[in-house]
């Protein structure tokens, strides 16, 4: 949710007609893709050459810039427009200062807490019931007809999206703990980290990015062929992701191990059929093509 939220906010630094809008977004969302590729790459390094606490540590060495948020708030127009006209800008009180500090430390400390006392299911139960009361007090406070069908609909679309989620979200979790467990992960005399398996996602996206835009494109500018056989990645990524994943799984349960190829290769699609999803909105709005070359 807060990767949609901080595209909303970039959106609103700029008007719709700004010339500069789609270059900002090209390059947040390629800022986006290096941080994902060069993240794992060190935390899985530092884990392997000194410790596992040394290569965790490195998230929150990073997410301490969100402190920053709250500082930088007024420069959004969302916040502008909030203020009476002509106000003048106070100077940032103690609240929001210690705020902006403890947004670094709090978060590791509660979740700690919470799987330390094993008190994770409960938090996400809780979690559940606030959300749903909020849902419902928003629902019952709808004026008009319209707005409680546009609320349904969202509801049938946030099942549909934590279905998506659920499933997508495997790779830093189920499909890590297959690669470490069950596939060669040797190159000559050197062992790659499970970690570094993560960044292959984000390197496809890059990667087959550039051939897709491409590919939209020379659509867009009538080139028949393109446009006929541009279609056929769209039916096979999907199909070709599970393919590969069950081929190695299959392969690790007959011989004990799975091959490293073969699983880079099944990321690899994953990533790639993320971008399919924009093709039919690339063909409409040209402008988009430069984000979709660098993974939108």
């Amino acid at each position: 949710m807060f990767k949609s939220n901080v595209s909303c906010l970039l959106g609103e630094l700029y008007e719709p007609a700004d010339p500069r809008r789609d270059g900002g977004f090209s390059l947040m969302y390629a800022a986006g893709n290096i941080g994902s590729i060069i993240a794992p790459i060190a935390c899985g390094y530092v884990q392997e050459e000194y410790s596992w606490a040394m290569g965790f540590a490195l998230r929150p060495s990073a997410w301490s810039r969100a402190g920053d948020f709250p500082l930088r708030q007024p420069s959004f127009p969302a916040y502008r427009r909030r203020q009476p006209p002509g106000a003048v800008r106070a100077p940032l009180p103690v609240a929001e200062l210690g705020l902006a500090a403890g947004i670094a430390g709090y978060r590791p400390l509660l979740i700690a807490v919470l799987f330390w006392q094993e008190w994770s299911v409960y938090a996400l139960i809780v979690a559940t019931a606030i959300g749903l009361a909020v849902l419902a007090r928003i629902y019952l406070r709808a004026e008009t007809d319209k707005q409680r069908k546009d609320l349904r609909l969202i509801v049938v679309l946030t099942a549909f999206s934590l279905l998506f989620w659920a499933f997508a979200q495997q790779g830093g979790s189920s499909i890590s703990l297959y690669i470490d467990r069950f596939v060669n992960r040797h190159i000559m005399s050197y062992e790659v980290p499970t970690a570094m398996f993560q960044s292959i996602n984000a390197f496809a996206v890059m990667l087959c990015g550039m051939v897709l835009a491409w590919l939209v494109k020379e659509s867009v500018n009538g080139n028949r062929t393109v446009r006929i056989w541009g279609n056929l990645p769209s039916v096979w990524p999907d199909e070709r992701r599970v393919l590969h994943l069950t081929l190695s799984a299959r392969w690790s349960a007959a011989y004990g191990q799975s091959s490293m190829p073969l699983m880079v290769l099944g990321l690899a699609v994953m990533g790639f059929a993320e971008l399919l999803s924009t093709r039919s909105r690339c063909r409409r709005s040209p402008a988009l093509r430069s984000r979709v070359s660098l993974g939108c």
